[in-house]
């Protein structure tokens, strides 16, 4: 499993372009007032951005869409991982979903338990109809309750089954690309660029020729840790911050 197949839409569905869609539509906002940022081609070729001015005039001029590629770029540059704590944050991803995989068993062996409980009853409760123990009225009203709780056990049942085991290889590429994010950025198709924008960042805007981002857990540990100013906190012996442990196995 690599990160491009998860980028290009193997876990959700892919974002499918057409030759007017464009890289940053949808995931900025105007930091003056607060509507889309929108996009358009000018002499045919150049792609600018500019405030929709959904609600009124706006002072914030048009950017082109390689100085957003840039400035994008340098959000993702901000994050930060060495080797040694990428193999250990891997461990920890492999481990929490161990834990996750046991657990849902679990659930999955007592609400199986819980169906065949109730179709015993629903079975035993016919044969009592049918030989005459129970009334058909008594018989059709307990069996229409137990019947609406067997049909929950299975839609939980059918959710449980179809959870992905595929989320650990998914996580550990996803926070490997993270931290080479800025390197293969500006090369990565639009669809692509768009999903990996969306995993990484949020609260985009844009004013005053400036981008503000916010970055998504867990990868705002990342940025905290290896950005000028971002908490403050030295690191530990062996090279790891303390925001970093909350990702590491006890």
């Amino acid at each position: 499993m690599n990160v491009q197949e998860i980028l290009d839409g193997r876990s959700i569905s892919n974002v499918h372009g057409n030759r007017h869609a464009f890289a940053y539509t949808g995931l900025m906002t105007c930091g003056h007032c607060g509507c889309a940022m929108t996009a358009e081609i000018k002499k045919g070729r150049y792609i600018y951005y500019h405030c929709s001015k959904f609600k009124a005039r706006c002072p914030e001029p048009y950017v082109r869409e390689e100085v957003l590629d840039l400035m994008f770029a340098a959000q993702l540059r901000k994050l930060r991982l060495d080797d040694d704590v990428f193999r250990m944050i891997g461990q920890a991803i492999r481990e929490s979903r161990a834990n996750e995989i046991r657990e849902r068993d679990e659930r999955v062996a007592k609400v199986r338990a819980e169906a065949d409980r109730l179709q015993h009853r629903l079975d035993t409760l016919y044969l009592d109809k049918i030989e005459g123990r129970v009334t058909s009225e008594f018989h059709d009203r307990v069996a229409t309750t137990w019947r609406e709780e067997r049909d929950g056990c299975v839609r939980d049942l059918e959710s449980l089954a179809s959870a992905e085991d595929d989320v650990i290889d998914d996580g550990i590429a996803l926070v490997d690309f993270a931290r080479t994010a800025h390197h293969r950025f500006e090369t990565l198709p639009l669809s692509s660029k768009r999903r990996a924008l969306n995993l990484v960042l949020s609260n985009c805007t844009f004013a005053d020729g400036e981008l503000s981002t916010t970055f998504r857990k867990p990868f705002d540990l990342l940025a905290n840790v290896g950005s000028p100013g971002g908490g403050g906190t030295p690191p530990e012996r062996g090279g790891l911050h303390p925001k970093q442990r909350r990702w590491l196995p006890e």
